[in-house]
C-alpha cells in the first residue's frame, strides 16, 4: 500500500516543484497525518522540502541526493511565504538510529538544513553519530550546511552529534548549538575524518561528553578530529557558558576535553572575521579522575598536526595535564595576531586565564609540551595553577617560542592543593623568550627552571619578588641578554642586563605597562626573535627623554610611549 501510495504521489508531482510544504494544516502540499518527510525525500518532491513546526516528527531521514530541508514555520501558510517563527521544527529519532543520514550519493550533492531541532537520535559502531552520520564511501564530495539549528541530546560511537566521513567538502554550522550529546567512542559533539568542520558566526559545541574505558578512545568531548579534517571555529564570547558560543563546559574521559586533534588534522580559532574573541573554556579531559587526559581546553597529536590561533579566550580549562592545552608527539600550535596585526583587541589579543591541571603530579596550567611545538605572540598568562610548571611545563626536546607577552599572577603559594612550583618548568627542551614580562607569580622554586636543551632569554623583564629565585638552570648555557631582573640570582650568563625596578604603571593592580621613568625604557635593541610591535601594536619608538643603552627598544612585553606629550595627552 505504502508503494502505490509513493507511485501516485510522484505521478502527480512529476514537474519539480521549486519547494513544497509539510505540515498538518489544509493549505500544506502535503499533510503530516499521511506523509512522512522520508516520503517526500523518496518521491523527489521539490529541492527544497519546508516543514512546519505543528508536530514533533518521529523518524530517522535518509538523504541521498542534494536537498535543503527549511523548518520553524508556523503553519504552512507561513511556509509558502517564508516566513519563519521562533520555534524549530523538531526531528526526533526516537533512540532507533541516526536522525539524519547523508549518504549512497555517486556524484557530489550539497545538503541545507535550517530551523531544525534534531534529537533523541541512538547509533553506536563505525561510521556512527547519533545526530547525523554524513558518510562519502566514494569520495566524491558532501557539503551539509545547518542553519539556525539545535543538534542535541543525541548518543553515537563516534560523534554524539555528528559524525562526518569524506575526504572532500564538509560540515558548516551557522546560529547553530551542537549541545549535550554523547560519545562512547570518540567525539562527544562532532567527529570528523578527512573535510572540514566549519563552526561559524553564532555557533557553539556546549556541554557534550565521551567516556570510554579504553586508552585508544574517549577523546575529544567537543569535536575530535583525525584523517586531516581541518576545524575552524569563528563564533565565541567572553560571556558565560550560557552564550552558546564557542567550545564550552564539554568533558572527556581521556585527552582533550574541548577538541581533539590527532592524524594530520588542523584546528584554526579566528576571531577576526567577526571581531569576537573565540571562546575554550570551562573543558575538562580527564572526566574519569584516573589520572589519564591531558589538555583540557584543546589536545593535539602526531607530526602533521597542528593549530593556529588568533583572539582566543582559554579560560578555567581542566586535565591531568595541560589544563589549557596539551601539544605532544610531534604536534604544532601558533598562537598570535592574524598577519601579525589583525585581532579582536590590540589589548587583549589571546588570553590564558584560571586553567588548572590535576593535583597529582598535574603538569603545565596554561599548556603541556610532551614533544610538541609552540610559537606564542601577543598572549597574557595569569591565575592558572599546576604542580609543577604553573604556566607551561615542557619535556622530550619539546620547543617553545614566548614573544610580546605577559606572564603574571599565576599559582597562589601553594593554596588549595596544588604545589605551585616554577612559572616555566622545561626539561631537555628549548625555550625562547623575547619582549616578555614575567612578574608576581605566586610560585616556589624559582620562576625558571630548566636543565638540559637549549635556551635564549633576551629583551625580557623578570620581576618575581615572590619566588626570590629568577632561574635555576643546570647542564646548559644560553643567551640571557638584556634583562630587567628583580634577582639575578641563577643566571649564569647575564649581558647587558640590570637589577632594577621596572616602574610599572599600576603593579598593585596588575597594570604591567611601564611608567615614564621605567628602567626599560630604550634599555634593549633587535635581536634574531625580535617583532616589529609590541603587545597593544605599538611600533618601536625612541623615547627621547632616555639615553639609549643597547638600542631604542624596550624591556619586556610594552613599548612605552609615557614620554611621547602628544600620546600620553590623549589618554
Amino acid at each position: 500500500m505504502k508503494n502505490l501510495m509513493i507511485f501516485l504521489l510522484a505521478m502527480a508531482n512529476f514537474q519539480l516543484h521549486a519547494f513544497v510544504t509539510l505540515g498538518s494544516d489544509n493549505s500544506c502540499d502535503y499533510n503530516t497525518s499521511q506523509h512522512s518527510l522520508q516520503d517526500l525525500i523518496d518521491i523527489s518532491a521539490g529541492t527544497e522540502i519546508r516543514v512546519t513546526n505543528q508536530n514533533t516528527l518521529y523518524e530517522n531521514i535518509e538523504i541521498s541526493s542534494p536537498l535543503v530541508i527549511k523548518g520553524g514555520y508556523a503553519n504552512c501558510s507561513h511556509a509558502d511565504a517564508d516566513i519563519v517563527s521562533g520555534t524549530k521544527t523538531v526531528l526526533d529519532g526516537g533512540t532507533t538510529n541516526s536522525v539524519v543520514e547523508i549518504s549512497g550519493f555517486s556524484n557530489h550533492i550539497s545538503v541545507g538544513l535550517h530551523h531544525l531541532h534534531i534529537k533523541n537520535g541512538m547509533k553506536s559502531g563505525s561510521n556512527s553519530g547519533g545526530g547525523f552520520s554524513i558518510i562519502d564511501f566514494d569520495d566524491v564530495g558532501v557539503s551539509v550546511s545547518i542553519y539556525s539549528s539545535l543538534i542535541s541530546n543525541n548518543t553515537g560511537g563516534f560523534g554524539g552529534g555528528i559524525y562526518f566521513n569524506s575526504d572532500f567538502g564538509g560540515v558548516s554550522l551557522y546560529q547553530t548549538t551542537v549541545l549535550n550529546n554523547q560519545a562512547t567512542d570518540n567525539g562527544g559533539g562532532i567527529s570528523c575524518y578527512g573535510g572540514s568542520v566549519h563552526v561559524g558566526n553564532g555557533s557553539g559545541v556546549i556541554l557534550n561528553d565521551v567516556y570510554n574505558v579504553s586508552l585508544d578512545y574517549g577523546n575529544g568531548g567537543g569535536i575530535f578530529a583525525a584523517g586531516g579534517c581541518n576545524v575552524s571555529v569563528m563564533s565565541g564570547t567572553s560571556g558565560s557558558l550560557f552564550d552558546f558560543k564557542g567550545v564550552a563546559g564539554n568533558s572527556a574521559s581521556n585527552n582533550g576535553g574541548g577538541i581533539y586533534a590527532t592524524s594530520g588534522a588542523s584546528v584554526t580559532l579566528s576571531s577576526i572575521a567577526h571581531d569576537e574573541v573565540i571562546n575554550i573554556n570551562g573543558n575538562a579531559a580527564d572526566s574519569d579522575s584516573n589520572s589519564i587526559g591531558n589538555g583540557g581546553g584543546i589536545y593535539l597529536t602526531g607530526q602533521d598536526t597542528s593549530a593556529a590561533m588568533y583572539g582566543v579566550l582559554i579560560k578555567e580549562n581542566f586535565a591531568q595535564s595541560g589544563g589549557g592545552v596539551a601539544v605532544e608527539n610531534g604536534a604544532s600550535l601558533y598562537l598570535g595576531k592574524y598577519m601579525g596585526v589583525a585581532c579582536w583587541n590590540d589589548n587583549l589579543c589571546n588570553e590564558f586565564v584560571g586553567n588548572g591541571t590535576s593535583k597529582n603530579n598535574g603538569l603545565g596550567g596554561a599548556i603541556y609540551l610532551n614533544a610538541g611545538h609552540v610559537d606564542m605572540q601577543y598572549s597574557t598568562f595569569h591565575q592558572n595553577r599546576a604542580e609543577s610548571g604553573v604556566v607551561m611545563y615542557a619535556m622530550n626536546s619539546a620547543t617553545a617560542k614566548l614573544r610580546n607577552s605577559f606572564v603574571y599572577n599565576n599559582g597562589l603559594n601553594g593554596a588549595d592543593g596544588w604545589n605551585d612550583v616554577f612559572t616555566l618548568r622545561f626539561h631537555d627542551s628549548g625555550l625562547i623568550l623575547n619582549h616578555v614580562t614575567l612578574a608576581n607569580n605566586l610560585v616556589s622554586g624559582a620562576s625558571i627552571r630548566q636543565n638540559s636543551g637549549y635556551y635564549s632569554y633576551t629583551n625580557s623583564i623578570i620581576r618575581e619578588p615572590h619566588v626570590g629565585l629568577g632561574a635555576d638552570i643546570t647542564n646548559i648555557f644560553g643567551a640571557e641578554d638584556c634583562l630587567l631582573l628583580h634577582n639575578d640570582t641563577g643566571f649564569d650568563n647575564l649581558t647587558n642586563s640590570m637589577v632594577a625596578n621596572p616602574y610599572f604603571v599600576d603593579e598593585g593592580n596588575h597594570d604591567y605597562r611601564l611608567s615614564a621613568i621605567s628602567h626599560a625604557i630604550d634599555m634593549c635593541g633587535d635581536d634574531a626573535h625580535t617583532l616589529p610591535r609590541d603587545f597593544y601594536g605599538h611600533e618601536m619608538w625612541d623615547d627621547p627623554n632616555f639615553i639609549n643603552d643597547q638600542g631604542i627598544r624596550d624591556a619586556g612585553a610594552h613599548e612605552s610611549y609615557m614620554g611621547d606629550v602628544i600620546f600620553s595627552s590623549a589618554f
